[in-house]
């Protein structure tokens, strides 16, 4: 069944280690093992950086539950340390970084007003083993909201002057108090 609306993108990470160069169909086949109709993500981003299609874009996906009706799952290889499963390990190449960043900008630009998440900001797991939010911001994609309007910003400027005024005359002009 398509996806009606699409407010959010998560990004996940298949705890695997570095030095498992898995594909979209390996993790068709662990999904399937699980009782999953097909992989439950939308792409899955490999070690060298290649970007691989996974359900189709606009199909309901099994990646985040409560969500997958209206979201969008990216998958990273990698995210646990080499020598403990269990670890979550921000252990992803530069070629993943740069094909995440490009279809993230690709998949926002086609989703106006989407928002980008990892799975750990609406569950209890480590997944995908770094802050999303911070490195959405780092590179851009992102911006901080501003807090004020031109208005209050002049309001808070003017009550400073005020207020730098009460204490000169409180004071004297001296430094020292």
């Amino acid at each position: 069944m398509p996806r009606q609306i699409t407010d959010t993108i998560f990004v996940h990470c298949s705890a695997t280690k570095p030095s498992m160069d898995i594909d979209a169909k390996e993790i068709d086949r662990w999904h399937r093992e699980r009782g999953f109709l097909k992989i439950g993500y939308h792409f899955v981003i490999k070690r060298d950086g290649t970007k691989e299609t996974g359900r189709d874009l606009m199909e309901a996906g099994a990646h985040v539950k409560g969500h997958n009706h209206k979201s969008i799952g990216l998958c990273l290889i990698g995210g646990v340390s080499e020598s403990d499963v269990n670890v979550p390990d921000n252990n992803f190449t530069k070629e993943q970084w740069l094909t995440l960043k490009n279809l993230l900008n690709d998949l926002i630009e086609q989703f106006p007003g989407v928002v980008v998440k990892g799975h750990n900001e609406v569950s209890s797991k480590a997944c995908p083993s770094f802050d999303v939010q911070a490195w959405l911001l780092k590179e851009g994609i992102i911006k901080t909201k501003q807090v004020t309007t031109p208005e209050e910003k002049q309001y808070l400027e003017e009550k400073r002057e005020q207020f730098r005024g009460e204490q000169l005359e409180l004071f004297g002009g001296r430094k020292d108090k």
